[in-house]
């Protein structure tokens, strides 16, 4: 990089806004499930799963959403709770949930029905990214460049995010990988070291509870095991990518932090290969089991970026902040565009 520009600096930072795929609305008299508009900070999807569970006395299964959000950053999301909520029910959830630090709180009842959500059911995210520590120049180079080039193709690779929690340790994937391979005592040391719990006394007190590394994990949340799996295909579909285009001539090495080193188109004028396809691995909840399964997906995502302000930025004296805001369809990490959309604008000098 010329620069070392930040982003997620603080959560107020990165802010995202689900598009939900809008359920089917029923009256009251015809429901069994309430649809909430969920905000938080500081917790991941999973954890607030389990917050509103425990809070409202029902199963952990009972509370669907339609995507993950990562616990660094302001994120508000559509989820479904097996339960009719009254306005006091979330008055009592915020009183308890909605402070600190680190907060969820239910902002409202969107309605009810007689479905949960789905998971990936949705449209997207609305981001409003500030990025930090901008010298002048670079400041206005980018601003330069999105106003004449407001539509921006990225290779769509899973970022960091999908490998660990802030702070590291990087090591979802191997979670994922240690399961794949039928190895559950390694599956639960990388686990142990991961941070995907509350603590470790927590951990090997459900290990000694449940009585084996095996059924350590079939305890768990099946939508977090499914996770992990997740996590090491999209580790697999990274790389097989990246030797995609490095193969084919069009792409360069560039070294992404907690990922390693992956391929990004040398200019953009050169055509690119729309679909990838790799060997994977699916989770299947029927049969507790692991299968293999194909991943088929898009290798390139367009944008439109707005750059929306340019000003002294405040936590880094005598330098600029700058604000950005864009949508990306599900599956899609900003973090990964704005790395990409830096290292083309930078290179443009």
């Amino acid at each position: 990089m010329i620069h070392q520009w930040k982003i997620k600096y603080q959560d107020s930072d990165f802010l995202v806004h689900e598009v939900s795929l809008q359920p089917e609305y029923k009256k009251i008299s015809e429901s069994t499930y309430s649809y909430i508009w969920v905000t938080k900070r500081g917790y991941t999807t999973f954890e607030v799963i389990d917050l509103i569970g425990e809070f409202l006395e029902i199963d952990r299964h009972e509370v669907a959403v339609q995507g993950l959000k990562d616990e660094d950053g302001i994120t508000s999301q559509l989820m479904s709770v097996k339960v009719i909520l009254e306005e006091s029910d979330i008055a009592r959830f915020n009183k308890r949930a909605g402070g600190g630090s680190r907060w969820v709180r239910i902002d409202r009842v969107n309605g009810f029905g007689d479905k949960h959500v789905q998971a990936k059911k949705l449209h997207g995210n609305v981001f409003t990214i500030t990025l930090r520590n901008f010298k002048q120049q670079p400041a206005e180079n980018l601003e330069k460049h999105l106003a004449a080039n407001k539509n921006f193709t990225y290779i769509n690779y899973y970022d960091n995010q999908r490998f660990g929690l802030p702070g590291g340790p990087y090591v979802t994937h191997l979670i994922g990988k240690e399961i794949v391979e039928g190895n559950w005592k390694g599956a639960f040391e990388y686990y142990v070291q991961s941070g995907n719990h509350k603590n470790e006394q927590d951990v090997h007190g459900r290990l000694k509870i449940v009585g084996g590394y095996e059924s350590f994990f079939r305890s768990l949340d099946r939508r977090k095991v499914k996770f992990f799996i997740s996590a090491h295909n999209s580790m697999l579909w990274n790389l097989a990518v990246s030797s995609m285009l490095m193969e084919t001539g069009v792409g360069a090495l560039k070294k992404f932090e907690h990922i390693g080193a992956l391929a990004v188109p040398i200019c953009s004028k050169q055509a690119l290969p729309s679909l990838c396809s790799c060997k994977g691995f699916e989770y299947d909840e029927g049969y507790n089991s692991v299968i293999s399964q194909p991943i088929n997906r898009s290798v390139i995502g367009t944008t439109k970026l707005f750059f929306l302000d340019s000003s002294d930025d405040e936590l880094h004296p005598g330098m600029k902040k700058v604000v950005l805001s864009f949508m990306l369809p599900t599956g899609s990490y900003a973090t990964m565009v704005i790395k990409q959309l830096m290292e083309y604008v930078d290179s443009q000098g």
